[in-house]
C-alpha cells in the first residue's frame, strides 16, 4: 500500500507541474482568442478540481492520526485513480488545443494503411466505452493514406468519444471505406441525429462553435481538436444526411498518390 501511495504522490507532482506550465500558455491566449481562452479556464478550473481531490486523498493516506482499512484505503485509491485519469486528458486537450492555436504542432505525414488506424482507434475507444459494438468494413487492400499516424488516431478517438457521449441511439456504429480517385472515402454509419447536430454547428465556423451555448466546454474544445487535425491534414468531414434515422458522418482522407 505504501508504494502505492509514493507511486500516486509523484504522479500528484508531475501533473501539478504539467498544469503549472499550460497555464502560463493559457494566459499567453488571453489577449487572442477570447472566447477560446474562456473554454481553458474553464477546463483549467476542472484541473484544479481533479487535483484538489488527488492532494486531499494522497494527505489522508500519508496521514499518521487515522488507521484505514482495507477496504478504505481502496476506495481512496481508486478516488486518486479516477482524478489521475481526469488531469491527464484535460491536460492533453488543453496541451494539443495550445499547440493548434499557436501553430505549432508539428505533423509528419506519409504513407499509413487506414484499415490500421481504425483498427486501433476502435480497439482504444472500445476498451473504454464496453458498451459500444463497432463494426469495421474496411479493406487491407486500399492504397495508403497520407497522413500523420499519431494525430489522425488522436482525432479519431475523440470524434468516437463525442458520438458516444451524444448518442441516444443504441451504441453500435458501422465502418466502411471506398477508394476514390484521389481520396479514400471512410462512412461511419449509426450516427445520431444529436450527434449529426453538434458536427453541422461546427462545421459552419470554428468560432462559431467556439461560442455555441449549446455545446460543453470540453466538447467544444474536442471538436476544436478534431477539426483543426482534420484540417491540418486536408482531410474532409461531411454529414451525410439520411430520410430514416440514423445518419453517416463521412471523412475524405488523400491518398498517397
Amino acid at each position: 500500500m505504501g508504494n502505492n501511495t509514493t507511486i500516486n504522490s509523484q504522479g500528484s507532482e508531475d501533473l501539478k507541474n504539467q498544469v503549472v506550465s499550460l497555464r502560463r500558455e493559457i494566459e499567453d491566449l488571453h489577449n487572442g482568442n477570447q472566447a477560446l481562452w474562456f473554454l481553458l479556464v474553464n477546463i483549467s478550473k476542472k484541473i484544479q478540481a481533479s487535483s484538489t481531490a488527488i492532494k486531499a486523498s494522497v494527505s489522508s493516506l500519508l496521514g499518521y492520526d487515522i488507521i484505514w482499512d482495507a477496504s478504505t484505503q481502496h476506495e481512496i485509491l481508486e478516488v486518486i485513480d479516477t482524478s489521475t485519469d481526469q488531469v491527464s486528458k484535460y491536460v492533453m486537450l488543453l496541451t494539443l488545443v495550445s499547440k493548434m492555436e499557436s501553430n505549432s504542432p508539428v505533423l509528419n505525414p506519409e504513407p499509413n494503411e487506414i484499415h490500421e488506424i481504425l483498427s486501433s482507434v476502435t480497439e482504444n475507444v472500445s476498451g473504454n466505452y464496453p458498451e459500444l459494438s463497432i463494426d469495421i468494413n474496411t479493406h487491407t487492400s486500399n492504397s495508403p493514406v497520407c497522413v500523420d499516424y499519431e494525430y489522425l488516431s488522436i482525432a479519431l478517438v475523440m470524434l468516437f468519444e463525442l458520438m458516444i457521449e451524444t448518442q441516444t441511439l443504441p451504441q453500435q456504429l458501422n465502418i466502411f471505406t471506398e477508394e476514390l480517385k484521389d481520396h479514400l472515402f471512410v462512412d461511419i454509419k449509426g450516427v445520431d441525429q444529436d450527434v449529426d447536430k453538434m458536427l453541422k454547428v461546427s462545421e459552419s465556423d470554428i468560432d462559431e462553435l467556439i461560442q455555441d451555448a449549446y455545446l460543453l466546454p470540453t466538447t467544444k474544445l474536442k471538436l476544436y481538436v478534431v477539426y483543426k487535425v482534420l484540417e491540418l491534414q486536408s482531410i474532409q468531414i461531411k454529414i451525410k444526411p439520411k430520410i430514416e434515422k440514423p445518419t453517416s458522418i463521412c471523412l475524405m482522407i488523400p491518398i498517397v498518390k
